[in-house]
């Protein structure tokens, strides 16, 4: 499924999909400052789904990024060592979902920029994002 921002809420979209999430939530965020998606991540985790995380380090701004608040609720959230940016938006659902696309999870993708969203139902695919994210969580702090 493909989706363009504004005009189709791809922050809707984003919300659908990991209300399926069963087992596992696993992201990489270059900008991460969406309230409800935020939120229904910390409910997934309240409620014994494996959610991890890793925020790009020069868009982790207190007042916004949804790290801090993710961190409170003890959620696995780290931040990127690489000297350069980690520029992926990517969420991997239970290794058979991935949404990805140049859609940063803030207002401004959301509601402002043209961007895409890409959610691809394809436990091949999702494996190759995940071994991806792993490599990524494994260096961060």
């Amino acid at each position: 499924q493909v989706y363009f921002c504004p005009e189709d809420n791809c922050e809707e979209h984003i919300l659908e999909t990991l209300e399926t999430a069963k087992k596992s939530v696993h992201f990489l965020a270059y900008s991460f400052t969406l309230d409800d998606v935020e939120q229904k991540m910390i409910e997934l985790h309240n409620a014994g789904v494996d959610v991890k995380g890793v925020f790009e380090k020069e868009q982790n701004n207190e007042n916004y990024s949804a790290y801090f608040p993710m961190k409170d609720a003890g959620i696995d959230v780290r931040i990127d060592s690489n000297p350069e940016a980690m520029h992926n938006k990517v969420i991997v659902i239970d290794g058979e979902i991935t949404i990805t696309g140049s859609m940063n999870y803030s207002t401004n993708g959301n509601t402002r920029n043209d961007e895409n969203l890409i959610i691809i139902k394809s436990k091949e695919i999702a494996s190759q994002y995940e071994t991806e994210f792993e490599e990524i969580y494994a260096e961060a702090k």
